[in-house]
């Protein structure tokens, strides 16, 4: 068989299961009965749909967190109009305490009604004090009314597909009840183990993956590695890489198994050779090379090595004749007649 040039690359096979790129349990943040488990537009929220980011997927008993607003709102108004009342019952105390303080000074009042005067201002000073906290309370609970009011619609969280519904519309659902599984699959991923020998090899971004699974035998989903854990597994004394494949179509479902043949090395236009033609001595690597009648027996030096073809670094051009049948009989030196046999 003549040498020829073609491409060899070092190969390690992963297996794993495919994942989704992001999944999630959907639940809402309020307490409340589930009036509206449906998209937008009226599509009920069911396994399959597809959801868009920001749609809003879920509402919770809308009108009575509407109606804790309008409370609020009216406790507030309520608080200001009593702290108004406070501020003019401190003003008048405050007058009538400034005009005993001068009557008693120019001797026209005694000490016990200035007493007296003092006690009411201090007591209106107290009043509107308590009036503003009470403003401040009402306005607080009036924020924490209008944000579980937007609470009470849940939005979807990022584009993706129901995978999983848990319930339907009148259950009574809380922040610890999921109403569904939303799943990212434009991109999925899929974690395998590989030897320690290998990973001085494995690049993030850069390391390619061919990605093959039982539901489609004659296609391979192209890939790259996205994550390599950094410690090994002290059991297997692998490392843990993580691949990331495009899955626009959707035909990648989570919990696929998927085999995945990582490309860690590849030489493209070198010579190579089949493993019949090699012959294995204590010193080396060797071959019969046919040349002008003759079988000479040459050491080559082989470097990345797949399937059964051997990537020649040094011994052997392209064109060469080596032998890959019959060479148990042959020595160095041996006449010989070759027929040329057809590259397996």
């Amino acid at each position: 068989m003549p040498i020829r040039v073609g491409k060899v690359s070092q190969i390690a096979w992963v297996t794993g299961e495919v994942r989704a790129l992001t999944a999630v349990a959907v639940t809402p943040e309020v307490t409340g009965r589930l009036e509206h488990l449906r998209l937008p537009n009226g599509t009920l929220i069911e396994e399959g749909v597809n959801v868009r980011k920001g749609d809003a997927v879920a509402v919770i008993e809308r009108d009575r967190y509407e109606t804790a607003v309008r409370t609020g709102e009216a406790a507030v108004l309520v608080a200001r109009a009593v702290l108004e009342r406070a501020k003019v019952d401190l003003a008048d105390a405050r007058r009538e305490k400034d005009r005993w303080t001068r009557l008693v000074a120019d001797g026209a009042g005694t000490q016990q009604q200035l007493d007296h005067v003092v006690t009411a201002f201090q007591r209106a000073q107290a009043e509107l004090e308590l009036a503003q906290a009470q403003v401040k309370q009402a306005e607080a609970a009036l924020e924490q009314a209008k944000v579980n009011l937007d609470k009470a619609t849940t939005e979807a969280p990022f584009s993706g597909v129901v995978s999983r519904k848990y319930l339907d519309e009148g259950a009574f659902v809380g922040p610890t009840t999921p109403l569904f599984r939303l799943i990212d699959i434009h991109q999925v991923e899929i974690t395998g183990g590989v030897t320690d020998r290998h990973y001085p090899k494995l690049k993030i971004g850069k390391t390619h993956a061919a990605v093959e699974v039982d539901a489609y035998p004659q296609e391979k989903f192209s890939g790259f590695i996205s994550r390599i854990r950094p410690e090994f597994d002290k059991a297997t004394r692998t490392v843990a890489v993580t691949i990331r494949v495009p899955n626009g179509d959707g035909r990648l479902k989570p919990g696929m198994y998927a085999r995945i043949r990582l490309v860690l090395d590849e030489h493209d236009q070198v010579p190579i050779v089949p493993d019949e033609a090699l012959l294995t001595f204590e010193d080396g690597t060797r071959v019969y090379v046919v040349n002008e009648g003759e079988a000479r027996l040459r050491k080559v030096r082989i470097g990345l090595e797949e399937g059964h073809w051997n990537e020649v670094l040094d011994g052997l051009q392209p064109g060469e004749i080596v032998v890959v049948r019959g060479k148990e009989m042959l020595r160095d030196g041996t006449a010989v007649e070759a027929q040329e046999v057809n590259a397996r």
